[in-house]
């Protein structure tokens, strides 16, 4: 199969608008990060449940609970991809981070950058120095 081109997939996305709970034409960070794996070929079911809840559900219980929801999403990474040390992560990686009070999950772009859903510019390319990495998800590579 051919290589995946990191490139290529998050120029598609850049630019996308955000909104909590959106699939392919508005997104937020766990659905950016579920359609880059099916990007990636790992195959994310769009009637997803894990841990007992929904993926149809997860904006309302984001909402809730965000903390709760996170940890949701980041055990569901985890279930698909191989965490490797902080410290590690190459482009293309999957990071769990945090700036202040929000923690997300994102692409680490490489050369020091990020791929982002953010709410005030959708989809988009941002420094990595000011997150602080709290864990780091690799991909397995398509055969």
């Amino acid at each position: 199969m051919a290589q995946v081109n990191l490139f290529s997939i998050t120029s598609e996305l850049v630019g996308t608008p955000y909104k909590l709970g959106g699939k392919s034409t508005e997104l937020d960070c766990f659905s950016l990060i579920t359609l880059y794996l099916s990007k990636r070929g790992i195959t994310v079911p769009e009637d997803l449940v894990f841990d007992g809840h929904s993926i149809n559900n997860y904006p309302a219980e984001y909402l809730d609970n965000p903390a709760k929801m996170m940890a949701v999403a980041v055990d569901y990474i985890a279930s698909l991809t191989t965490e490797v040390p902080e410290g590690f992560e190459v482009a293309g990686d999957i990071l769990f981070v945090r700036l202040e009070d929000n923690e997300s999950l994102v692409i680490a772009g490489g050369n020091g950058t990020i791929v982002a859903a953010t709410q005030e510019s959708g989809i988009t390319i941002l420094g990595q120095s000011d997150y602080k990495v709290k864990r780091v998800f690799r991909c397995p590579q398509k055969q």
